[in-house]
C-alpha cells in the first residue's frame, strides 16, 4: 500500500490546465514533460493540494461517478507508476 500522503519531489512540478481539464507534469531532472489526462489530473491536483491518497481516490470516484473499488484500483496503478518513475514520493 502507499503512503497516505504523497508529494512531488524537488524538481517535479504539476499544473492542471483548468477545471475539468487535462494537466501537465514536468521533471527537471529528466527534462520530460508529461501530459496528464483528466483522470490523472483529478488525482494529481488533490495530491498537489496536500490531500491524502484516500481523499484523491474519493475525488476521482465522485468526479467520474465510478465505484470505490474501481477508483482505488485506478489510483493505485497511477501512484505506483509515478512513484516508480520518481515523479511522486512519500510526504514527510
Amino acid at each position: 500500500m502507499f503512503a497516505t500522503r504523497l508529494k512531488f519531489p524537488p524538481g517535479v512540478a504539476f499544473q492542471q490546465l483548468g477545471d475539468d481539464q487535462d494537466g501537465v507534469m514536468m521533471s527537471l531532472a529528466s527534462g520530460y514533460l508529461y501530459r496528464c489526462n483528466r483522470t490523472a489530473s483529478v488525482v494529481l491536483a488533490a495530491i498537489a493540494e496536500g490531500k491524502s491518497v484516500e481523499d484523491a481516490t474519493d475525488q476521482l470516484a465522485k468526479t467520474f461517478g465510478v465505484d470505490a473499488e474501481r477508483a482505488v484500483q485506478d489510483v493505485q496503478a497511477l501512484v505506483a507508476r509515478l512513484c516508480e518513475k520518481k515523479l511522486l514520493c512519500a510526504a514527510a
